[in-house]
Parts: structure tokens; C-alpha cells; sequence
């Protein structure tokens, strides 16, 4: 049989230690970084939630505030295509004699079109060779002449405002900034069907079937463009 050596009274001390004071405070240390734990996963989330909730109010007032601003600039450019298409019909009812100068700035292609020499001051003029020139659609485009002082105004006036023109039935279409338009559109090319793209978006496309006064308004960066026309015979939108 064995015999167990006696156990020294520093044992017995740190025994009782150890059962009554260092195991219950490493218990109740534990429970305490738990609690702690706890606590702060719960109030993360609630910031969370708490910072979530202020950036949707604060997007939604940006938002907002951007909306109010570009819905004023389209405002503008909604009265300026209004203003143009009653400069328009005003300058289509008042005869106009075109002077020696203007005249000489009109020629006609071997193919038949009618047209405004690159360079000459104002507008570009087409005429598709498709219609012959007579007398009424001479005198047509000498009103339309009368446009480009407005042309020129409204283009000066809003810098969202790019670009206008003016289509006819009959293919005759008067653009400011002027262009090649007989390079561009070539002989005889149908104006009223011709299809004009505007980007919208990076898959949107619009197409536009056009006759009568529009303007043609760009916003640059993001948002692309936007064409503003009081008076349009189709329009149809499809995606890329």
C-alpha cells in the first residue's frame, strides 16, 4: 500500500484559490467579452442600418435637387424649340427676296441637288435631287433664309442647344451649324424618312422620323443626349 506524502499548506492554498476566487473570475471574464461581442455585433448592425437610412435620404435630396435643375435646363430648351418652331411658320408666310450675294451661294449638283455652298454664311441648304426645283420651292427656301438670324440666336443663347434644322415634305432640309450636305445625305435622299439616332443611354437607341422645326440639344458626360422637337411624324425607341 501506498502512502500519500502529507500536502503542504501551500498547496492547499493554492487549491482553494484557484476553486474559490481564479476559476469563477476567469468565468465571469468570459462571459463579460461574450456580452461584449454580442453588444457590438448588434450595435454594428444598427449603425449599419442607422448610416443606410441617412445615405438613402441623402441620395434621394441630390436626386432631387439634380432633377429640379436639369428639369429647368429642359424647360429652356423646350422654350426655345417652341420659339422656333413659331419663328418658322412666321418666316414660311413672309416672302423674302434673296439679295445678289445669297443667291450666289446656291448651286446645283450634276446629280440635281439643290444646295448651299460649304462655307457660305448661315445655314446649309438641301434639296433633294428627288424634287425638282421650281419656282415654289425656290421661293420656299428663300423664306427658310429668314431663319438664320433666329438659328443663329437660339444657338447663342443656351449652350445645352447644339444643332438645328428644319425638314420639309419634300426633302428640303436647312441646318445650322451648316454641314456637306450633299456628302452627307447624298442625291436623293428621302429627308422625311431619313432616320436620326439619338444615344440615350450605352444600350437605348431612339430613331426618329422628322419633319418641321427641331433643335437638337447635347449634354455632355454621363445622361448623353437629348433632342428636344415640337413636332415629330414618328418616333419609336428600341434597345441595342
Amino acid at each position: 500500500m501506498t502512502v500519500r506524502p502529507p500536502l503542504l499548506l501551500r498547496q492547499h492554498v493554492w487549491r482553494a484559490f484557484l476553486r474559490v476566487a481564479l476559476l469563477p473570475l476567469l468565468l465571469v471574464e468570459i462571459a463579460l467579452i461574450a456580452v461584449y461581442l454580442l453588444a457590438n455585433v448588434a450595435g454594428t448592425r444598427e449603425n449599419l442600418a442607422a448610416v443606410r437610412e441617412i445615405a438613402d435620404g441623402e441620395l434621394a435630396r441630390i436626386a432631387a435637387h439634380k432633377a429640379a435643375i436639369i428639369d429647368g435646363q429642359l424647360a429652356g430648351v423646350r422654350q426655345m424649340a417652341t420659339l422656333y418652331a413659331r419663328q418658322t411658320q412666321e418666316a414660311l408666310t413672309r416672302p423674302y427676296a434673296l439679295t445678289p450675294e445669297q443667291r450666289a451661294t446656291y448651286k446645283t449638283s450634276p446629280d440635281g441637288v439643290f444646295y448651299s455652298e460649304l462655307g457660305a454664311p448661315g445655314s446649309s441648304l438641301y434639296y433633294s435631287a428627288a424634287t425638282p426645283v421650281g419656282p415654289a420651292e425656290l421661293d420656299k427656301v428663300a423664306r427658310t433664309t429668314q431663319l438664320d438670324p433666329v438659328m443663329r440666336d437660339i444657338l447663342a443663347s443656351n449652350p445645352l442647344i447644339v444643332q438645328l434644322y428644319f425638314n420639309t415634305f419634300d426633302s428640303m432640309n436647312r441646318i445650322l451649324p451648316a454641314v456637306d450636305s450633299v456628302g452627307q445625305y447624298g442625291a436623293r435622299m428621302d429627308i422625311p424618312s431619313y432616320n436620326s439616332i439619338t444615344r440615350r443611354t450605352p444600350s437605348t437607341t431612339r430613331r426618329a422620323r422628322r419633319c418641321g422645326p427641331t433643335l437638337t440639344s447635347i449634354r455632355r458626360g454621363r445622361g448623353g443626349w437629348c433632342r428636344a422637337s415640337p413636332r415629330c411624324t414618328a418616333a419609336t425607341s428600341s434597345r441595342a
